[in-house]
């Protein structure tokens, strides 16, 4: 009798002892592989990047991830090589380059996308979804309202490709109490005439991304423009406020990444990506120029320098 429980109570503890031993395999097999696919190895896209990671953990999701930084040649081969021993369940592509790649080997794989200028870029791929680096016009004039009080009327340059969008943020501008001002340009050899009708007229001209009027060839005769004016510009990025530009929207991309991180634990839970549109970042977050605010000598509230996400003197 004795030796029964004897052999019994040794039966238990080597069914435990074996459970305690497969238990890190079972969890390991219920775990979801995740691509990251990178463009680059950029500050920004490793606080993207540990961003959804992280985030994702806390949500609860079990992953396992193949971490794939493009080079600059043959990445389309590099990614099938390592294709051969990972089969992603979801994608998580950072950049225009890696959305694009995604997109064409991995088509029936569901696609979290970051750091892409708009939900152009995902070219309504009904696999894919995510988070763009462009802030509805309605969320810009509304942070303009409160970081520039006095400010009423904003200009505008654009072209053909940005006529409706122009629209949409004239409405969005009226509902705030504040007056959109365009000038449509259809030749590059228009725009300082084009600039000098607006900036008489307004107190703030707005950069809007635009492939004729605002690109880098055009940066310094804009900017010049404004200075001589002493009309503040509200530039697209960081690299604006740099040159000159009074203030630019920037991003949060630790934040960016959690937010992806929200979408991905959505997929993953059965909701198709086709459901899920393309995202603006929640947080609206800017870069300052001091020199700017003193040349055109500026009172603006301490907060506006206090708030920003970066201030260059």
């Amino acid at each position: 009798m004795v030796l029964d429980k004897m052999v019994r109570k040794s039966q238990v503890h080597w069914l435990l002892a074996l459970l305690f031993f497969l238990l890190p395999f079972a969890a390991q097999a219920e775990s979801v592989q995740i691509l990251i696919l990178r463009d680059n190895n950029e500050m920004r896209d490793r606080h993207c990047c540990r961003g959804f990671r992280n985030h994702l953990k806390s949500l609860g999701v079990d992953a396992v991830f193949e971490d794939v930084l493009l080079k600059d040649t043959d990445p389309e081969q590099q990614l099938r090589r390592r294709l051969e021993n990972f089969t992603p369940e979801l994608v998580f592509a950072q950049g225009e380059r890696a959305n694009r790649l995604a997109s064409r080997l991995l088509a029936d794989v569901p696609t979290i996308v970051s750091l892409v200028a708009n939900a152009a870029a995902l070219n309504g791929e009904p696999n894919a979804t995510g988070v763009v680096l462009e802030y509805p016009p309605a969320k810009q004039f509304e942070a303009i309202r409160k970081l520039l009080p006095k400010v009423r009327k904003l200009g505008v340059i654009y072209s053909a490709e940005n006529r409706e969008r122009v629209e949409q943020a004239r409405a969005a501008a009226n509902l705030l109490g504040l007056e959109l001002v365009g000038k449509l340009v259809n030749d590059i050899r228009d725009l300082p005439n084009s600039l000098g009708t607006v900036l008489d007229q307004v107190d703030v001209l707005w950069g809007l991304s635009d492939q004729l009027v605002l690109i880098e060839e055009t940066t310094r005769a804009v900017l010049l423009a404004s200075f001589r004016s002493n009309v503040p510009l509200i530039g697209m990025s960081p690299s604006w406020t740099k040159a000159g530009a009074l203030l630019a929207w920037d991003w949060d991309y630790s934040d960016l990444g959690r937010q992806c991180a929200i979408l991905a634990e959505k997929v993953l839970s059965g909701i198709p990506p086709s459901r899920l549109s393309p995202e603006p970042p929640r947080k609206l977050v800017y870069s300052l120029n001091l020199k700017t605010v003193q040349h055109m000598k500026l009172v603006l509230p301490d907060s506006v320098s206090s708030n920003a996400i970066a201030v260059f003197q």
